[in-house]
Formats: structure tokens, C-alpha cells, sequence
């Protein structure tokens, strides 16, 4: 695991304030928050940049030292990357800052809860990420632009160049250009150091000690994102926090105070904002170029910034005046409003438009097994019929639809069915005859001897 110092400071620094408990408390668990979450995303950083090195052939980049340009496809290719790097990395480690910035909140308000999905946060971290992906892939493109020139100076070969860019990538201008100088110093240095030295030995040691130069830029380029990012989070986070506790009225009137890192010296900038007080929602005033939208309003000012904001309740919440809601009575059994009993099937009652032979009389449920609710009829002459009830779509009872004779094999009974009562099972004009053990449908052209026994009984015939 390497190790990046961190007394690196981009502006004029002089002695920090002295400052109150409660905010040098803010700062130490900012500090705390950043020095455990860094890690992470300076690994993932450092790997995508150098996938992205390998990505792009060096035929791809003496192209584009020929034509002077990038071409579209390779800085698509680097947006796309980026994106999926806020989307996998980056949004994950600011929520858990935005959570971690209100521990103490939660802590003091049990009723209170940060909402990571409110409309604030994902408003923020949307537009933020959207903002990051921008700049940064920008930020690449012009380091590569910027090296490209080079090729019109006469002091590189197109492969030389070539191999020169492909370590730099990832880098922004600055960075690239400092690169690019200190391969040529290496190589110089090289050969007037050594006279007898080839020119293509001297540039290849002078690439690998680029490259090294390189591999620790990337390293440094990506803690800077790391911690500036993961400060920005975490401020807005809290600053978030604050405004939900507002909404939730479990605080009154808040003013927000500056206060800088806990650090022996601090920059000029926040040296200058130190103990600055203003009311929330307000834009702190400092110079500097702006890294995003937003960013005056909170930490950081700077890249690496580490300052925090302390929060001061000014006044107590007013308690709003709640609605009186509906009381909602306890339920019991007793209003229950009692469901009536589904009424008891109906006595199968024979077709009025059949003619049944006389003395039918009913002898219960007829027990066939497999063939569905049957009952059992008795006629004067002592011949048993058996019924099978029907029902309509809905569900109601209706008229026995089936009745007969016949034999059932399995049960030694006669069960014949009347054609006229299955208009219900009829399909193509053929009447399928509804036997209890399933007998084939009759055709047209081939009637059973039952159906026409059943046709004669229904006619009167028998």
C-alpha cells in the first residue's frame, strides 16, 4: 500500500486559528471519515487509468500524432469508463460520507432519520456525478491535445511520442506536460553523461523512468480526487442533514461556520474563511477556480481541502399546530357484520320439457367414482336412472341437464344420456353422449343404439 503525503498545499499557507471544542470535533471526524474511505477510490482509480493505457494501441496513438487529434471513438470510450465509475465506486462512497456526516444528528435526535433517497441528495449526487464525468474526461483530452502538439517541434519521433502519451494517460495537463518535460531532461542527461550511449538505449531508459514518474502522478492525481470528493460528499451531506431535521422540525434556525483543517498550517483560502459565519443556504466568498456547482456553499474550496462546517442552532424549532387526525376505533369480532351461510344445494329436479318414465323416485347420490356429482332414480318398473346436475357460468344451479340409461361397466348400472339435455357439450353439430365411463363421441353417420334408445325415450316412444 503506498503512502501519499499529505502537508502538499496549492496556496500560500500561514498559522491556523484557534478554535472551539465543537469545531475541531467536526474536523477530527471529517479527517477521521477521509483517512478510513481514501483507499478505495485512489485503488479503483489507478486501475482504470491503467486499463485505459492498455486499451489504446500504439498504432492508435501514432495515428492520432499524425492527425493531431484524438479521435471521437477513443474519448467516448473514456467517458464511458468514468461514468461507470461514478456509478459503481464513486455514488456508493458518497452516500456512506452523506450517512456518516449525520451520526452525531441521529445520535441527538432519536427521531430522527437521514434519508439518503430524498430529493436533495439524489438532485445532488445526479448533477454532481453528471459534472465529474465532464471535467475529468475534458481534463484528459486536453493533457493529450496538449502532447500531440509536440509532434510539429521536431524534438520527438512519432514512435517516441507514442509511447511518451500512452504512460501519461489520466493525467491533466499540468501533470502531462511535467511528464513529458522530465523524459526529455532524463534522456538528455543521459547522453551527455554518457557519450558512447545509443540514442534508441538512451530513450528507452528514459521511458522507463517516465513511466515510474508517471505510475506515482496517477497516485498523487488520484488521492486528490479522492479526498476531494469524499470531502465534498461529506459536507453536503451534513448540510443535507440539517435541512432534513428543519423539514422535520426537530431543529429551529441553523447559521453554518467555517472551519479549517486541523492541520499546523493551512492555505491562504480557508485561512481566510476560518470562523466565517453565514446563514444556511448563503455562498461563502472565496477565490478560486470553481470545481463544480454549488461548491461555495460548502467544503471544499480547493482540491484536497479538508475544512469542514460547524453547525449552530440559533433558535429553537416552533412546533407547528398538527391536524386532528380521525380516531380509528379497535376492531372487534363483535362488528363483524355476519356473512350469511352459502344456501344448501338445490334437490336435482328432472327437466320439465323431458318425458321420464312415472313412479320416479329418488334414491340419493349415486356413487360411481370418477364421473362427478350423479344421483339415482327408481322408476315404477324397477329401472334405475342416474342424473348429473348442471350449472351455469356463474356458478347458480340450474335443471338436470343429463339423464339416462345404459350400462356402466364398473358399476353394473344402466346410464344411457338424452341428446337433447347436452346442447352444452355439442361441438360441429356432433352430440357427445355423456357416459360415465367416457364413451366415444357419436357421429352423424353412426349413431349408438343408446342414443337412439334415449331419442325414442324422449320422445315418448318408450
Amino acid at each position: 500500500m503506498f503512502r501519499i503525503r499529505k502537508s502538499i498545499h496549492l496556496h500560500p499557507i500561514h498559522k491556523a486559528k484557534r478554535k472551539s471544542k465543537a469545531a475541531q470535533e467536526v474536523l477530527d471526524k471529517l479527517n477521521a471519515f477521509l483517512d478510513a474511505t481514501e483507499p478505495e477510490p485512489v485503488y479503483f482509480l489507478t486501475r482504470l487509468w491503467n486499463d485505459q493505457q492498455q486499451a489504446i494501441t500504439y498504432k492508435e496513438l501514432r495515428e492520432a500524432i499524425l492527425n493531431g487529434y484524438i479521435d471521437v471513438k477513443t474519448i467516448q470510450a473514456w467517458q464511458n469508463d468514468y461514468a461507470n465509475f461514478v456509478n459503481e465506486h464513486l455514488k456508493p462512497l458518497w452516500i456512506e460520507a452523506m450517512q456518516a456526516a449525520n451520526a452525531d444528528l441521529m445520535a441527538a435526535h432519536p427521531d430522527y432519520f437521514f434519508d439518503p433517497m430524498s430529493q436533495g441528495v439524489l438532485k445532488w449526487i445526479n448533477e454532481h456525478g453528471a459534472q465529474w464525468v465532464t471535467v475529468i474526461a475534458e481534463e484528459q483530452k486536453e493533457a493529450i491535445s496538449a502532447m500531440l502538439q509536440h509532434a510539429y517541434s521536431g524534438a520527438f519521433t512519432v514512435d517516441e511520442l507514442a509511447r511518451t502519451i500512452r504512460a501519461t494517460i489520466g493525467l491533466n495537463k499540468v501533470q502531462a506536460k511535467a511528464n513529458l518535460n522530465y523524459y526529455q531532461h532524463v534522456k538528455k542527461t543521459l547522453l551527455e553523461n554518457n557519450p558512447g550511449m545509443k540514442e534508441s538505449t538512451a530513450q528507452k531508459k528514459a521511458q522507463e523512468a517516465a513511466a515510474k514518474y508517471a505510475a506515482k502522478q496517477h497516485r498523487q492525481r488520484a488521492f486528490t480526487i479522492a479526498t476531494t470528493e469524499m470531502a465534498f460528499a461529506y459536507n453536503k451531506g451534513a448540510d443535507e442533514g440539517i435541512k432534513q431535521a428543519q423539514e422535520q422540525n426537530l431543529i429551529g434556525k441553523v447559521v453554518k461556520v467555517w472551519s479549517t483543517a486541523a492541520d499546523e498550517l493551512v492555505c491562504s483560502i480557508c485561512g481566510a474563511l476560518d470562523g466565517v459565519e453565514l446563514e444556511m443556504g448563503a455562498d461563502f466568498d472565496f477565490k478560486g477556480n470553481q470545481l463544480y456547482s454549488g461548491q461555495k456553499q460548502t467544503p471544499p474550496a480547493h482540491p484536497r481541502c479538508r475544512c469542514a462546517l460547524l453547525y449552530v442552532e440559533k433558535e429553537p424549532p416552533k412546533y407547528k399546530t398538527v391536524p386532528e387526525q380521525e380516531v380509528i376505533q379497535d376492531w372487534s369480532p363483535e362488528d363483524q357484520i355476519p356473512t350469511p351461510e352459502p344456501p344448501d344445494p338445490a334437490k336435482p329436479v328432472i327437466p320439465p320439457s323431458e318425458k321420464m318414465p312415472p313412479g320416479m323416485k329418488y334414491k340419493g347420490k349415486a356413487n360411481l367414482g370418477g364421473t362427478g356429482e350423479m344421483h339415482s332414480y327408481i322408476d315404477e318398473t324397477g329401472q334405475e336412472w342416474l342424473f348429473k346436475p348442471a350449472q351455469s357460468k356463474s356458478g347458480k344451479p340450474e335443471a338436470f341437464r343429463a339423464c339416462g340409461t345404459g350400462r356402466n361397466r364398473r358399476a353394473g348400472r344402466e346410464v344411457w344420456s338424452f341428446p337433447e339435455a347436452n346442447k352444452h357439450h355439442r361441438r360441429q353439430d356432433r352430440p357427445e353422449a355423456l357416459a360415465i365411463h367416457q364413451r366415444p363421441a357419436a357421429t352423424r353417420n353412426s349413431r349408438t343404439a343408446a342414443e337412439r334408445a334415449c331419442n325414442r325415450l324422449a320422445a315418448g316412444e318408450l
